[in-house]
Order: C-alpha cells, then sequence, then structure tokens
C-alpha cells in the first residue's frame, strides 16, 4: 500500500507543479515588461547643468522642465556626490556638462531604468559638505568648503 501512496503523493504534487507553472506563464505583463520605451513626454526633462562659486562655497543649479523628484547621496570612492531623478531624462541636454569650478572635477550625467531615471554624479576634488534643495524646477546644490585643520605650529603660535 505505501508504494501507491507514493506514486500517487508524486503525482499530485507534478500536478501542482504544472498547474503553478502554467498560472504564472498566463499573468499579462505591464508596459516595463514589454520593453516598450517611455514618451519623452512622460517624463521630466534636465535642460541645463550650471555653476557658480565663491570663496566659501561652489553653488550648483539643476534646471528641468517641471518640477523635480530626487535622492541624493555621497560616494566615498571616486569622491563624489549623486543625485538620482525617478520619471527623468537627459536626452533634451545639448552636450555633457562642463563646469568652470576649482572642486568639482567631472559631472557624469546618464539615463537608466529603460530612460526612466536619470543620474548625475558630480566627482569632487576635495571633501566637502553639501545641501541640495528644490526651488521651483531647479535643484540648487551647495558645497561647501571645509577649511583645513590648523596646522600643530599655527596652534602654539597662538598660545
Amino acid at each position: 500500500m505505501k508504494p501507491i501512496r507514493t506514486k500517487l503523493a508524486a503525482v499530485i504534487c507534478t500536478f501542482f507543479g504544472l498547474f503553478a507553472i502554467l498560472g504564472g506563464c498566463a499573468t499579462q505583463s505591464g508596459p516595463a515588461d514589454r520593453g516598450e520605451a517611455a514618451s519623452p513626454s512622460d517624463l521630466v526633462a534636465i535642460d541645463f547643468i550650471s555653476s557658480s562659486e565663491t570663496e566659501e562655497a561652489t553653488y550648483v543649479t539643476i534646471e528641468a522642465d517641471a518640477p523635480l523628484t530626487f535622492s541624493s547621496f555621497k560616494k566615498p570612492d571616486p569622491l563624489s556626490v549623486v543625485l538620482i531623478f525617478p520619471e527623468t531624462t537627459t536626452s533634451t541636454m545639448s552636450e555633457p556638462p562642463v563646469l568652470d569650478s576649482d572642486l568639482i572635477k567631472q559631472v557624469v550625467v546618464n539615463d537608466g531604468n529603460g530612460g526612466r531615471t536619470a543620474r548625475v554624479e558630480f566627482q569632487l576634488v576635495d571633501d566637502a559638505s553639501y545641501t541640495a534643495s528644490q526651488k521651483g524646477n531647479n535643484v540648487w546644490l551647495t558645497f561647501n568648503r571645509t577649511s583645513a585643520p590648523a596646522s600643530s605650529s599655527n596652534m602654539e603660535a597662538q598660545r
């Protein structure tokens, strides 16, 4: 009697396995699954990136055609600040941005996630704290220059 139960259990498990596979194959895929490209009219476009400097800070403006949603983080290697913009494209930018800055070495701009997410990376020469804020259709970054620590000879001279 035991071999019949074993065979019956194997048949039932096989039946449920095939049912699960066939049921999974019958689901409909969404637009992203079908490889459809994002319509440019659905996305916010980053148009221009510019900068200005003072002795205390470097200011960067990212201009877009609509309000931007973003997240940012700092990378240690290479030292950089990265901004991620979902539902955004950089395809309307005529050329990669080149900023005249002593603090920002290079700006790397690219699109990912099937062209639906823009990534802007500011590679830094030296470490600097930064703040990012949204004002209208623009994102403003402020990179505060860190002051060099006083040397021990300067500290002794001050005593």
